[in-house]
C-alpha cells in the first residue's frame, strides 16, 4: 500500500506555466521550491484580508465581489487592473486555467464560512495571473544575463527591480534563500540628488495643491517638535501628509462599495488601518525639548515618517538632511 503523496501545491504546475511563456526556458529545483513558497505566502495574505472583512459583513457567503476588494487592498497599479480583468474573463469561460480549483479552495475553508465557486475561480485567475508575470519577468532577465535556465536571484532580481511587485516585498519583508541581498538597481549618486532636489522644488511651487490651512498645520507640528522650523520643510511635511491622507480615503473608498454604500464611516477607515498596520491611535502629544535628542525615522518598507507621513524613497533622504540641518542650525 502506498503512501499518501506530499502535496506540492503550485510546484508541478510553474513547469506548466513557464513552458507556456517559451518552450526554451528552465528553472532550477530550489528556485522552484521558492517560487512555489511565495505564491503561498501572496495567497494567505490575499485571504487574510478577505477574512477581515468579512468580519464586518453580515453575510456568510464568500462571493467574488469580496475576493475583488481584498485584491484592491493587496495590489496596486497595472498588476491589480490586469489581475481583475483576466479574473473576470475566467469567471465569464472565456478563458482555462492550468491551476486547479481544488487548491485554492483549501486556503478559503478557514471558518464556517460558505464559499461560492466564482469565489475560488477569481482567486485561482489572479493568483495564475501573478504567477505567469513573475515567471515572465525572471525568464526576461534570465535571457538578458544570456542564460535560460533561471535562478532564485534571478527571481528576487527582477521582483526587487519591478515597480509593482517591489512594494509587496517590502510591505511584508519577503526575503528569498540564496538570493541577492545588495539592492539590485544601482543609480549614478549625482543623478538621484539632482532629480530628487528637482522634485522638491517643484513641489515648492506648486502651493496651490496644498489643501489644509497653512497656519493650523504649522502649528500642529511646532506642538511635536518646539524648535524653529523653515518654510520649505513646512511645505514638504504638509505635501506628504495630504498624499498619505488621500491614499487613505481612497482605499477605504474601495472597501465601501462592497456594501453598496457612498459615505465612507470611521470602521472603514479603521479597518483600512489595520489592514496595513498603521497606527491610528491617539497618543500622548509630547513636545521635543531643545536640549533633547531629535531623530527621525524613515520607514522604508512602509513609506512612512514616524509611521504618520509618507515620504518616498527617492527624496526621503533628502529631506531627512533638510531637517537635519535646521536642527543643528538651532543647535548651534
Amino acid at each position: 500500500m502506498t503512501g499518501k503523496r506530499q502535496t506540492r501545491f503550485f510546484d508541478i504546475y510553474i513547469t506548466k506555466i513557464l513552458k507556456n511563456i517559451d518552450t526554451k526556458a528552465e528553472i532550477f529545483k530550489n528556485s522552484r521550491e521558492q517560487l512555489n513558497q511565495l505564491l503561498q505566502i501572496f495567497v494567505s495574505k490575499i485571504v487574510d484580508i478577505v477574512y477581515k472583512l468579512m468580519e464586518n459583513q453580515s453575510k456568510n457567503t464568500i462571493n467574488w465581489k469580496i475576493i475583488e476588494n481584498g485584491i484592491n487592498i493587496f495590489l496596486n497599479g497595472e498588476l491589480r487592473q490586469n489581475s481583475r480583468n483576466i479574473a473576470k474573463n475566467v469567471i465569464e469561460n472565456k478563458f482555462n486555467l492550468i491551476i486547479p480549483l481544488h487548491l485554492l479552495e483549501k486556503y478559503l475553508r478557514r471558518n464556517n464560512y460558505r464559499i461560492s465557486k466564482k469565489s475560488v475561480s477569481y482567486l485561482t485567475a489572479v493568483t495564475e495571473y501573478l504567477l505567469g508575470e513573475i515567471l515572465d519577468l525572471a525568464f526576461t532577465y534570465t535571457k538578458h544575463q544570456k542564460r535560460l535556465r533561471i535562478t532564485t536571484s534571478d527571481i528576487e532580481k527582477s521582483l526587487r527591480e519591478d515597480v509593482e511587485f517591489k512594494p509587496v516585498l517590502l510591505r511584508h519583508n519577503i526575503h528569498f534563500t540564496n538570493g541577492c541581498n545588495i539592492p539590485t538597481t544601482i543609480h549614478n549618486q549625482k543623478n538621484c540628488k539632482s532629480k530628487s532636489i528637482q522634485t522638491i522644488k517643484k513641489l515648492q511651487q506648486e502651493k496651490n495643491r496644498l489643501l489644509l490651512p497653512n497656519s493650523k498645520f504649522r502649528l500642529f507640528v511646532r506642538e511635536m517638535f518646539d524648535q524653529k522650523i523653515s518654510d520649505s520643510v513646512f511645505t514638504y511635511l504638509q505635501h506628504y501628509f495630504e498624499q498619505f491622507l488621500d491614499d487613505i480615503f481612497r482605499k477605504s473608498h474601495e472597501i465601501i462599495k462592497y456594501n453598496n454604500r457612498h459615505k465612507v464611516s470611521r470602521q472603514d477607515i479603521e479597518l483600512y488601518c489595520l489592514l496595513k498596520n498603521i497606527n491610528y491611535k491617539k497618543t500622548p502629544s509630547t513636545s521635543i525639548s531643545m536640549s533633547s535628542d531629535i531623530s527621525l525615522h524613515f520607514d522604508s518598507n512602509e513609506q512612512r515618517l514616524n509611521n504618520f507621513f509618507p515620504v518616498s524613497e527617492s527624496i526621503s533622504e533628502e529631506i531627512s538632511n533638510v531637517l537635519t540641518e535646521e536642527i543643528s542650525d538651532v543647535e548651534k
